[in-house]
């Protein structure tokens, strides 16, 4: 008769094919696809964005403040995205012979890694794209790369199984938001307020 529990061996099995499949590494089967979807995320974030300017009426509440949200927007996710390749630059500086060996190359630019970049500039800005300078924005951007990139980089050293990196761009990068609402709010940030 046949047990209904599992083996040691079998449990030892799973174990194993856990292992296996956590040191495989995401690659993106197609490069235009990603440019593609970064590019039609970031333009719908500019409307989404944009449009909390509009009253219930849809009539614009103030235009200039459209033009500063959409300028907030695409500085945020470009400083983001411009940290990332920074950061990826650094990493190449640094690679050893063996790494350069095992893949062949010199220089690698990991351009998953730069769109989600931008993603993670997109999602730290959103909460405060409309009370904030250009400078802010900047400031922003930049710290929500460094906060993406260092977040996937705990994430991999854990092995925590997140291949795509939502978890990174959307849950940390969107409570850094929140929290840059509170410093870089132009009427009550901390940072004006004191």
């Amino acid at each position: 008769q046949m047990s209904k529990t599992l083996t040691n061996a079998q449990i030892l099995c799973l174990f194993r094919l856990y292992k296996k499949n956590t040191q495989r590494t995401y690659f993106c089967s197609n490069m235009s696809f990603l440019m593609a979807g970064t590019l039609i995320i970031l333009i719908c974030s500019l409307f989404m964005n944009a449009g909390t300017n509009m009253s219930v009426t849809s009539e614009v509440k103030n235009e200039s403040m459209s033009n500063q949200i959409v300028m907030n927007t695409i500085i945020s996710s470009a400083s983001s995205g411009l940290f990332i390749v920074f950061m990826v630059s650094k990493n190449n500086i640094l690679m050893d012979e063996q790494k350069v060996a095992s893949t062949q190359l010199l220089m690698n630019y990991n351009v998953h890694v730069l769109c989600n970049g931008i993603l993670a500039g997109l999602v730290s800005v959103t909460a405060a794209c409309a009370r904030i300078e250009l400078w802010a924005a900047s400031l922003i951007g930049l710290l929500g790369g460094m906060i993406f990139y260092y977040s996937r980089t705990i994430f991999n050293r854990y092995e925590i199984d997140d291949p795509l990196e939502v978890t990174e761009i959307h849950a940390i990068c969107g409570i850094w938001s929140l929290c840059a609402v509170g410093l870089f709010d132009i009427k009550k940030g901390l940072l004006y307020t004191g």
